[in-house]
């Protein structure tokens, strides 16, 4: 092994040693601190932690693992889940594949015969461009697994070793389904240029003999490899069934494989696991109703697919950010796109915003297909070197216009707040048991999803199924309800999660987020414990003593009677409010506590009031402890009541906007000092 080779390899250690702790980092910080804004994760350690019992219904989305993906590769990761029971588990899994994509793609680089130091540069590409980091501190989704699978299996056809190569291809299909398609393509258009050139390859193309040995062959290739669509060949006069048996080796049988299991998929396993539950199809739901009626509509009514497109390339940014990054070299070797282009059209014609932009997994399978174009473009030039340390400088430079960095450093000042939030959050979750059915908030659905029974609050908030129109009519209320009001992923207006009274179609409507979250919780009787925007509901009931007040009326069906300020220390308030609600509830008010020290406001979310209470009365214990942001001293204090269905609709949100304010409560003056629980402050108004 040369001096270079060391050099180079050293360098790609420690480049993916510094990827990966900078990108799981990050992942553990956004998951520690209850920021993951999916249920992806919590998904796959539930169905694991189920599958380790023998058992394969996952309650988050009512259905087995491969009823929502095909995604069989998840299994492999069993053990080390039983080894290491933790949700990160998945998220390191993750961060150590797409570590090691430079060291595949810098051995592509020298098979391709690029100058060694423009190889190498270029294979750091493959980490440093914006959307492999997007992707790798986005949660975890077995789609990532892609890009560096996609890598290996092109490394290994390349080199053509054909045992690895079926490793490879078995291991990409076992992603998700929509590699399927990816694939067929993939055989397609090495079968096209391959029958195309009619050539061998000619022995040496490997760089030396004992590279050769390194990739399983001793400088030539045997009967039963293929003629490289990638490397350079020459003339010969190939035997036509020589030619035959690579084409079957090397494309006909993968793709029929790759058919096959689409097919038994799509026809036989996915309708017996996922009973409808989850509805693909809705994601096209602007082209046409149904597969046969997107078709039809392809040639009766092309402008719905083009329209589609042009909101998919206008308003999204993926294609710019794995294009761009690389100087637009893979626009030289359009072969690439189409084999793109099965997954590319799926992804771009969907209504759905991250299918077409960085935030999501979705861009990982064009990750190594944009990155071989470009290696391949590159090879055309001379001053290879130059251009490669040109897209490796593309690449940290995009990073300030596409992918979460920007996002990042704009978390940092509010890092010190996030660990406060984090220390409460936590405290308030360690009393749930194991053994308890709960329903959570998104971002604490992988902390808490190591159980049986477990169900997201979003659907209840948005009262449909997943990806569909049908009305989700969601299991009875569990043991424990855990809603943070503050969560704007969970209460998500843009994504439709919480919404307000509205049509799903031309005949049928849907209630209100808060009525259906109200439908849901009033089915039990639950005892409440809150701090701040977060509340825990356990069952069973608890009496507290009532309160006197001065009545006063929030709409025709709901009344205050009483708020009292039960408890002041100068760093927390306890708050008892009576509520008093006749008839049917068709308003659901918001409450948020604000202070003022003259200069700026100071608010602090409470959420929906009484959410779990249909009629009658009911007393409400809420405990608000101020925040070190707070600045310390002498605020006058307010309760606003708001409608906050609407303002968050409508983006209107109070205390600054009073579009959708329904009263407001003058709670006199107060001495705040924010972490002092020590004694009592004087009884104000």
């Amino acid at each position: 092994m040369s001096s270079e080779t060391v050099q180079a390899r050293r360098f790609l250690i420690w480049t993916a040693l510094l990827f990966s702790g900078l990108a799981f980092a990050v992942s553990w910080w956004h998951w520690w601190t209850f920021q993951y804004g999916t249920f992806d994760l919590a998904f796959y350690v539930q169905a694991l932690w189920l599958a380790l019992r023998g058992k394969w219904m996952v309650s988050l989305l009512n259905v087995p693992l491969m009823g929502n993906h095909a995604e069989p590769i998840v299994f492999l990761l069993t053990p080390l889940f039983a080894i290491w029971p933790h949700p990160m588990m998945f998220v390191a899994v993750q961060t150590l594949a797409f570590a090691s994509m430079p060291f595949t793609a810098w051995r592509i680089g020298k098979q391709l015969k690029l100058q060694p130091t423009a190889a190498l540069l270029l294979a750091l590409a493959t980490l440093i461009t914006p959307a492999t980091f997007s992707i790798a501190v986005y949660e975890f989704h077995p789609e990532a697994l892609a890009a560096p699978l996609l890598l290996l299996l092109i490394e290994a056809r390349l080199a053509g070793r054909y045992g690895w190569f079926w490793v490879w291809f078995t291991a990409v299909l076992g992603v998700k389904e929509n590699m399927a398609p990816l694939l067929v393509m993939y055989c397609g258009v090495m079968a096209f240029l391959e029958w195309r050139q009619g050539r061998k390859p000619k022995v040496g193309d490997m760089e030396s003999t004992a590279e050769a040995a390194a990739y399983g062959t001793s400088g030539g290739r045997s009967l039963g490899e293929p003629p490289s669509a990638l490397v350079e060949t020459s003339r010969s006069s190939t035997d036509g069934a020589v030619l035959s048996k690579w084409q079957l080796q090397w494309n006909i049988l993968p793709a029929l494989l790759a058919v096959t299991w689409l097919l038994i998929y799509g026809k036989v396993i996915s309708p017996a696991l996922n009973a409808g539950n989850v509805d693909y199809i809705q994601l096209y739901g602007q082209l046409g109703s149904s597969p046969g009626d997107i078709i039809h509509k392809f040639f009766t009514e092309p402008h719905r697919v083009f329209g589609a497109l042009h909101t998919a390339l206008t308003q999204g940014n993926m294609l710019p950010a794995l294009l761009l990054p690389l100087l637009l070299l893979p626009l030289l070797r359009p072969r690439w796109f189409v084999v793109a282009a099965p997954l590319l059209l799926q992804h771009m014609l969907s209504y759905r915003y991250s299918e077409w932009s960085l935030g999501a997994h979705y861009p990982a399978p064009f990750i190594p297909l944009f990155w071989v174009a470009a290696a391949e473009a590159l090879t055309r030039f001379r001053r290879q070197t130059w251009i490669a340390a040109g897209v490796l400088l593309a690449c940290t430079a995009a990073h300030f216009r596409f992918g979460p960095a920007h996002g990042l450093v704009q978390e940092i000042p509010g890092m010190s707040a996030m660990l406060e939030e984090r220390e409460w959050k936590a405290q308030m979750l360690e009393d749930i048991p194991d053994n308890a059915s709960v329903t959570a908030g998104l971002g604490f659905l992988s902390h808490l999803a190591k159980r049986e029974n477990i169900i997201s609050l979003h659907h209840i908030l948005k009262g449909l199924k997943t990806l569909s129109i049908a009305t989700y009519t969601p299991p009875p209320p569990g043991d424990v309800v855990v809603i943070d009001y503050a969560d704007t992923l969970t209460f998500n207006t843009f994504a439709g999660y919480y919404h307000p009274w509205s049509h799903v179609d031309a005949t049928h409507s849907i209630p209100s987020s808060d009525r259906l979250l109200n439908d849901y919780l009033r089915q039990g009787h639950w005892h409440t414990q809150s701090r701040n925007a977060v509340a825990v509901l356990r069952r069973g009931a608890v009496s507290l003593p009532l309160l006197p007040g001065t009545p006063l009326k929030i709409d025709d069906q709901t009344t205050i009677e009483s708020f009292q300020i039960t408890k002041r220390l100068p760093g927390a308030w306890k708050i008892q409010m009576t509520w008093n609600f006749t008839g049917e509830r068709r308003r659901f008010p918001w409450m948020v506590l604000v202070f003022s020290d003259g200069q700026r406001l100071y608010p602090i979310l409470k959420g929906i009031c009484a959410p779990e209470v249909g009629e009658g009365r009911h007393i409400e214990e809420w405990n608000v402890v101020f925040p070190n942001w707070m600045h310390a001293g002498n605020h006058a204090a307010f309760a606003e009541f708001y409608d906050g269905n609407e303002a968050a609709w409508h983006k209107k949100l109070p205390p600054h906007d009073q579009t959708y304010m329904i009263t407001l409560l003058d709670l006199g003056s107060a001495e705040i000092k924010p972490g002092d629980f020590s004694q009592p402050a004087k009884a104000g108004k």
